[in-house]
């Protein structure tokens, strides 16, 4: 990204009156950037991938409020970044809404998971969106003598274990 794109991305996340941001079709988006938009209560992203030439950042943000996350088309490395962000933080976590619309990535549904486990004991909203061009289907099942519950995004993606969603009272779930 151009260092003038960068320089006016950056002024504008800094607003204090800003709050949401839906981001789409960012290519190569600093990842620093998406740390920075950590104090906003919703990000929607729709196919960002990261730079992968500018690194992992180094510091964590002084303040995590996400209360909404909707992740369609995002790179596994998106949601570990988000992931960490997320659980670099002392204060309780406030995210409530989680949206993913997955993608045939290696390693989507491993990340998915961790955030899961990282953050998902807050979660009152999980929505589990494929688009129609994914075409194996998504399910939900059962351990038989646990109170596990795993979504099983599709027969070539790991399962997501969703039994530690305590506070879950919305479930949007898509199968394809």
């Amino acid at each position: 990204m151009p260092d003038n794109m960068r320089a006016g991305f950056n002024r504008v996340f800094k607003m204090e009156n800003m709050k949401e941001l839906e981001l789409e079709s960012a290519f190569g988006f600093p990842a620093a950037l998406l740390v920075s938009l950590a104090r906003l209560k919703y990000l929607a992203l729709s196919s960002v991938d990261l730079d992968t030439d500018e690194g992992i950042y180094s510091k964590s943000p002084c303040e995590v409020a996400f209360e909404g996350l909707y992740l369609r088309g995002v790179s596994s490395g998106v949601i570990k970044i988000l992931t960490k962000t997320l659980s670099s933080t002392d204060a309780p976590l406030t995210l409530r809404k989680l949206a993913l619309t997955p993608t045939f990535e290696e390693g989507f549904s491993e990340a998915v998971a961790e955030l899961i486990i990282a953050c998902g004991s807050h979660l009152e909203s999980f929505a589990w969106l494929p688009s129609i061009h994914f075409r194996e289907s998504s399910i939900i099942h059962t351990r038989p003598t646990t109170d596990t519950y795993f979504l099983q995004p599709a027969a070539s993606f790991c399962p997501i274990n969703i039994s530690t969603l305590h506070h879950l009272r919305s479930l949007h779930f898509i199968i394809t």
